[in-house]
């Protein structure tokens, strides 16, 4: 398992590409399991027991073409049941399997065992930085190093359950899947985990997760039993289930740059997106009949490799098409593979008037004007009087409120710019339109820290205008329960003086006055 992260990219929809999976080799009666590119022609593969063959490590230096066994320094000349390989520099290769066993290759192509004082299965492995790794094991045995493989401790897990996926984003931030029960993270280096629910049923848990990986450090996915790709874009603080297209349980997942991954997993099924995960759909491969079983899937650049249950090695070469992959930029290429940077956008600015009016009234509006564009203006709490399609406006407002103003621009070329809105505040055209005021504000002065006490429950907090002595807005808050009857309001970050408070409650406004104090 390799800790690599790609730039960010925006997403486009699925369209096939009229390419398949193809066996490059075929290592006899071994299966094959884990597969790590170090660069663009070294390749290690780990293997399982097949037919009752003893098995061995692999090494391919022409990018998966020709492979030769690595055994040298094992006892019998066979590396046992192997699982997963990592690697903490791109030299040292590690590979974990049945039995507890663990074994190291310093970069010359001579193995030796690494013991860990157990016999229970390792299952997966990662380095998440040139010195700090993990292995994930059964009964809850889970296992560090900090010094790149020279010593590991067992830290444990908090509950006795075997580890079927991992992924650390960091050295300290990592999410352990255990089976049957659920995602574990940490955010501390293994020190502590907290579990993750979700709203989910527990069924999509029971058997779950077989591996997951990250693109970067907000864009994640794992894979499984459970008909769904999750996928994450917050770091793993929240995920989404995704249809994948097939019931077949994925065992392998990798992506080979923001917007392009792959799964693989039983009955030969590989499934991928090209739209950073939004949707998935089935690929093609000529799989032997023999195959029953994609066990994991790794890419360098635009190479791809993949192992099976019956020792067939399968590639396939992502064609790179360079363009913009962002959709809402205004050359957008659906077909493009990779960001090359020429993302082109519509520039947006701020929109110019009044932001405090008066009921009924007329106000004028502008936007920074390009040649050729059309502006698209929308008002809330009133109707456009002039200018629809240029870049000023007349608006004339309505009764007290806040009003909404937004503007859209397209440019010469047809392009859709991103709407840019602002509110205002429509205030009462006379006195007599301000009732008495309802609450408590105190202390008054204040030194920072507000209270709001209703004097009546029946006059919720709607939304509270605060103004200087020159009539500029200055700030507004919409209380989180405006059912509330005491409510605070933190107002340290604004500059001592006189302010005018206005809150709005069913329709109507309220007005009192503020000191603040440094």
């Amino acid at each position: 398992m390799k800790t690599i992260f790609y730039l960010a990219a925006s997403l486009f929809t699925v369209t096939s590409f009229a390419q398949d999976w193809t066996t490059i080799h075929d290592f006899g009666s071994q299966t094959s399991q884990g597969i790590m590119w170090i660069d663009a022609e070294t390749v290690w593969a780990c293997t399982a027991i097949y037919g009752g063959q003893p098995l061995q490590a692999k090494k391919s230096t022409d990018g998966g073409d020709t492979w030769e066994s690595q055994n040298t320094g094992l006892p019998g000349g066979s590396a046992g049941n192997m699982r997963d390989v990592a690697s903490p520099d791109s030299v040292d290769i590690f590979m974990i399997g049945n039995e507890g066993n663990l074994i190291r290759n310093g970069g010359d192509d001579t193995w030796e065992i690494v013991n860990l004082g157990t016999t229970l299965p390792l299952r997966t492995i990662q380095f998440a930085s040139a010195s700090v790794g993990y292995i994930g094991s059964d009964e809850g045995h889970f296992y560090k190093t900090t010094d790149a493989g020279d010593n590991w401790e067992d830290i444990g897990l908090p509950e006795v359950a075997s580890v079927n996926a991992m992924y650390f984003i960091t050295e300290d931030k990592g999410f352990v899947y255990t089976y049957g029960a659920g995602i574990y993270r940490t955010l501390d280096g293994a020190a502590t985990f907290e579990y993750m629910p979700f709203d989910q049923p527990l069924s999509v848990f029971s058997n779950g997760i077989r591996d997951m990986t990250f693109v970067d450090e907000n864009l994640g996915f794992a894979v499984g039993t459970n008909e769904v790709v999750m996928k994450t874009t917050d770091g793993g603080d929240n995920w989404d289930f995704i249809p994948m297209g097939t019931t077949n349980t994925m065992q392998g997942v990798d992506f080979a740059n923001a917007t392009t991954g792959f799964a693989v997993g039983w009955n030969a099924t590989v499934i991928w997106t090209i739209d950073g995960g939004e949707s998935w759909e089935l690929m093609t491969t000529d799989t032997p009949t023999d195959v029953e079983l994609f066990h994991d899937v790794d890419f360098f650049e635009n190479h791809g490799l993949l192992t099976t249950n019956s020792g067939y090695v399968l590639a396939f070469d992502l064609d790179i098409v360079a363009g913009c992959t962002d959709a809402l930029a205004c050359n957008y290429n659906p077909a493009a593979t990779s960001d090359d940077g020429s993302c082109e956008f519509v520039e947006t600015y701020n929109i110019v008037g009044p932001l405090v009016v008066s009921a009924s009234s007329q106000e004028g509006y502008a936007y920074s004007s390009s040649a050729g564009s059309t502006y698209f203006w929308e008002v809330g709490g009133g109707t456009i009087g002039s200018g629809q399609g240029f870049s000023t406006i007349t608006v004339n407002w309505g009764g007290p409120g806040i009003g909404v103003l937004t503007v859209t621009e397209t440019n010469a070329d047809g392009c859709l710019g991103a709407p840019v809105t602002v509110e205002v505040a429509i205030d009462p055209t006379n006195v007599s339109e301000w009732e008495v005021f309802p609450w408590s504000v105190y202390p008054n002065p204040s030194f920072g820290m507000i209270t709001f006490e209703s004097k009546n429950a029946r006059r919720p907090i709607e939304h509270i205008f605060l103004y200087n002595l020159q009539g500029e807005l200055v700030d507004q808050i919409v209380p989180v329960d405006s059912g509330m009857s005491i409510w605070r309001w933190d107002a340290s970050h604004l500059a001592a003086g006189h302010y005018s408070v206005q809150i709005l409650s069913g329709n109507q406004y309220y007005r009192t006055s503020l000191v603040l104090c440094e």
